[in-house]
């Protein structure tokens, strides 16, 4: 796989480059939950730490930076937006001093870099502390752009996004690259997009189609089974002449979902629906039933697939060569309809320890698997960018590398 990935993208890698003693300004995603100004999860902070370790154990100065959340001008709350606990964790985590700037621009940040010795960390305040950061202000990147010899950009999930400190700063380095945080999630969407390992099952759930047509579209040639669960199957059962009681639809989107059958005939792929769902007139409701699609009442809506769907749904997954899974299967919030979500969640464990790739990515897809119980090392592999890697898969721009381009 990395012998495929390494002809096939035009971008240095931290290998190509090998800086020693050197400056490193690099590009990280430490973008994580907080709560009154205390870390809820640090999996973004330990996937950055495999470039930051090589980094440092070949004596370079390492000036991080990063954004957290969406500060808006003049409200800047530090119990939300300062990487100060990040720093912290940092410290806790890593061998190597790790030193906080209170801002990423300026005097003080200037005084800071020149500072760093060699073997050190350098954090810089949070990004999206000015909105030149989002609106990839030039004189900003300039700025960015005297803190490093060399630039490393480590952020996947932001590979989308223009901003300033991505595809901005960029274009001021001539000695350029990808940390091992973007190759391997590169290398991994690589691998299920092309390895010829068959059957490919797509599983994706979700409350809106209109959020996926894209991404199925990019997938109908790579498939051979679509299982759609979530909110979204009610509008592809409406389409079909259902009747889905007060079940959520997209009534605009009927044209789209039956282009999206049409190519999915043409193609060959299997389109898998809810065969029976989980109903209640609201979600709080603990008064549900499992029903047949064909029995929904009129005043119930649909709030997770039901017995037999999971069954179903299973028995594809496990018969599958490859997986990728994009969003709940209900509104697995509510502990009543949570069971679809974590069945499935089961079955693609399950196939992953039998040998399949399983792929997953997208905040709710992360947040379902921390509430069934499990951790990312269940899967082949989980994204730490659901947005940057629903980009990848769907063969959109990712300007901020394509401006690592050599």
């Amino acid at each position: 796989m990395r012998d495929y990935f390494a002809k096939q993208m035009p971008y240095r890698t931290l290998t190509d480059l090998a800086p020693h003693k050197q400056r490193v300004l690099v590009r990280a995603d430490l973008n994580v939950p907080m709560l009154s100004g205390r870390i809820m999860d640090e999996v973004r902070i330990h996937a950055a730490l495999p470039t930051l370790r090589q980094l440092l154990e070949s004596g370079n100065k390492v000036v991080l930076m990063s954004h957290l959340g969406r500060p808006v001008q003049g409200h800047f709350q530090p119990a939300q937006h300062s990487l100060q606990a990040v720093a912290d964790a940092l410290s806790r985590l890593l061998p190597y001093p790790v030193h906080f700037c209170p801002t990423c621009v300026g005097k003080t940040a200037t005084q800071a870099v020149a500072a760093l010795s060699h073997g050190e960390v350098l954090l810089l305040e949070n990004l999206r502390a000015h909105p030149a950061e989002t609106n990839n202000e030039s004189a900003f990147a300039r700025t960015l752009a005297t803190y490093g010899d060399i630039y490393i950009n480590d952020a996947f999930g932001t590979l989308h996004r223009a901003h300033a400190s991505t595809a901005g700063v960029a274009k001021h380095f001539k000695q350029k690259g990808i940390g091992l945080l973007i190759q391997r999630e590169c290398e991994q969407l690589h691998y299920v997009m092309h390895k010829p390992n068959k059957p490919l099952c797509c599983l994706l759930g979700g409350s809106k189609v209109s959020d996926k047509i894209d991404l199925i579209e990019a997938l109908l040639p790579l498939a051979d089974d679509l299982l759609i669960g979530g909110a979204m199957a009610f509008s592809f059962l409406y389409a079909k002449g259902i009747a889905v009681g007060r079940s959520k639809i997209e009534a605009d989107k009927m044209q789209a979902v039956q282009k999206i059958n049409a190519q999915a005939k043409a193609k060959g792929v299997s389109i898998h629906l809810p065969v029976d769902v989980w109903v209640a007139r609201k979600p709080e409701d603990t008064n549900k039933k499992c029903v047949a699609i064909s029995d929904i009442p009129d005043d119930a809506r649909g709030f997770d697939i039901g017995t037999k769907s999971c069954q179903l749904f299973a028995r594809l997954i496990h018969q599958s060569k490859r997986i990728i899974w994009n969003g709940p299967m209900g509104v697995y919030e509510q502990k009543a309809f949570a069971t679809g979500t974590y069945a499935v969640i089961g079955a693609i464990a399950e196939a992953t320890q039998r040998g399949a790739f399983s792929l997953a990515g997208g905040g709710d897809s992360l947040a379902a698997l921390k509430s069934a119980g499990y951790d990312a090392s269940i899967l082949s592999h989980v994204s730490t960018g659901g947005g940057a890697m629903l980009a990848y898969l769907q063969k959109k721009p990712l300007p901020a590398l394509e401006a690592l381009h050599i």
